[in-house]
């Protein structure tokens, strides 16, 4: 189990198609938590590198500083104990480790599609839901 400070937080999925938004949605949700001076940590995989390596970009052009990571451990090993607001963009290049973290991190989930909630409730609820993973999570 991570020893984290933040207890009672959620987890917001944002799907869609590509070129549906979903990164710009990512750094919109972002910069409203930078706005409320949430201290904030973006990562992304390593390996995806389209636009700025260092940064999540949507398809116009806007972008976000991020840290590119390996893996999920890089990413547990990265966060820092103070940290509110934790975002990953491309969670589809990580391992299955990726919704373990997340389930550590909070206790309550949102699954967005094109930018509506389509369902929420609490997170190891959501993640015994067969056709949640399997649409969502890809198990």
């Amino acid at each position: 189990m991570l020893a984290h400070a933040f207890a009672g937080g959620w987890i917001e999925l944002i799907v869609g198609p590509m070129f549906s938004g979903k990164s710009e949605e990512l750094i919109r949700r972002v910069n409203r938590a930078l706005i409320a001076r949430q201290r904030v940590q973006v990562f992304k995989p390593a390996i995806d590198d389209r636009y700025v390596p260092e940064a999540v970009a949507s398809h116009d052009g806007r972008s976000l500083k991020a840290v590119p990571v390996a893996d999920v451990a890089a990413v547990r090993a990265l966060l820092a104990i103070d940290t509110q607001v934790v975002a990953i963009d491309e969670g589809q290049f990580f391992d299955d480790s990726l919704v373990t973290l997340a389930l550590e991190l909070a206790d309550h989930a949102y699954l967005l599609e094109t930018g509506q909630v389509v369902t929420s409730g609490p997170a190891e609820m959501l993640r015994k839901d067969e056709a949640i993973r399997r649409s969502y999570l890809g198990y």
